[in-house]
């Protein structure tokens, strides 16, 4: 009778997991070099429902400016074949980022799963200068573990556990 209820609990975990894991919402890692006007680094998030293939933030850190977390455009861009993201700040002088990268499928975020950046600038929407520039680098999907899929199998770890315990106790 033990071995079957254990049976029963594994089974249940392996369910859950499964419709846990069916989150279409992904953040993706962003690291990147910029060699313009001097050599330096870039980095952040970009979260993509890669069901529907649409960005829905983004959180690009480049030296010394705001964060860029507004989204402007999220557009196809055709070469090579990828995406544009464009974002401001919410710096009094308000920068603007523009960011090429190469996607999963061709023109399309539907699917995706990390790509190439293959370009872009940071430039001043005052002076029209450009800040930043020569990009390269990646944008990869976050290694961090899903926290409610988590939980969720340590509830019912725990729980299959108690019952197990309950029953041999009982015997």
């Amino acid at each position: 009778m033990q071995g079957a209820a254990l049976a029963l609990i594994i089974l249940a975990m392996t369910l859950i997991t499964g419709v846990a894991k069916a989150n279409t919402i992904t953040t993706f890692d962003v690291f990147g070099t910029f060699a313009r006007p001097y050599s330096g680094t870039f980095g952040g998030t970009v979260t993509v429902d890669v069901t529907n293939g649409t960005v829905s933030s983004v959180d690009i850190i480049f030296p010394g400016l705001a964060d860029f977390n507004f989204i402007v455009q999220s557009d196809p861009w055709p070469a090579p074949p990828g995406w544009i993201l464009g974002v401001a700040n919410g710096s009094v002088d308000l920068d603007a980022l523009d960011l090429t990268f190469t996607t999963t499928m061709p023109n399309s975020l539907v699917g995706f799963n990390g790509g190439t950046i293959t370009g872009g600038v940071v430039f001043s929407l005052q002076t029209f200068q450009d800040l930043f520039g020569n990009f390269s680098g990646t944008i990869a999907p976050r290694t961090v573990p899903d926290q409610a899929s988590t939980l969720v199998l340590l509830v019912l770890g725990a729980g299959g556990l108690l019952a197990v315990r309950r029953r041999w106790r009982a015997a």
